[in-house]
């Protein structure tokens, strides 16, 4: 199970936005904190181990045909990664409200 600490656990908030391929997930990582920017030699295997975990699925998406271009992996919250992301949503805004409550 992802901890609240982990690559995983973050890439699992940012897809209760909806689904995203690798790179838009580290975008949104990026927007939130410029220090966020995990390479893909962290990316794709944090990205698999949420699937072999059953918090997430994938599938390739062609682009539209005006655009050109590859395939992308585009990756979804499955109903077992939506509950999960929810918790760790929770977990962090309490722990951010008890860090500001302290301050």
């Amino acid at each position: 199970m992802a901890q609240p600490y982990s690559l995983e656990a973050l890439f699992l908030c940012v897809l209760l936005r909806g689904p995203n391929n690798g790179s838009g997930i580290v975008a949104q990582l990026a927007e939130l904190d410029s220090d966020l920017h995990p390479g893909q030699g962290a990316t794709y295997p944090a990205l698999r181990r949420l699937e072999e975990e059953g918090l997430a699925t994938s599938k390739n998406v062609l682009p539209p045909a005006d655009r050109g271009g590859r395939p992308r992996r585009f990756y979804a919250l499955t109903p077992k990664g939506r509950r999960r992301a929810t918790q760790l949503s929770r977990f962090f805004g309490a722990l951010v409200a008890s860090e500001l409550e302290a301050a």
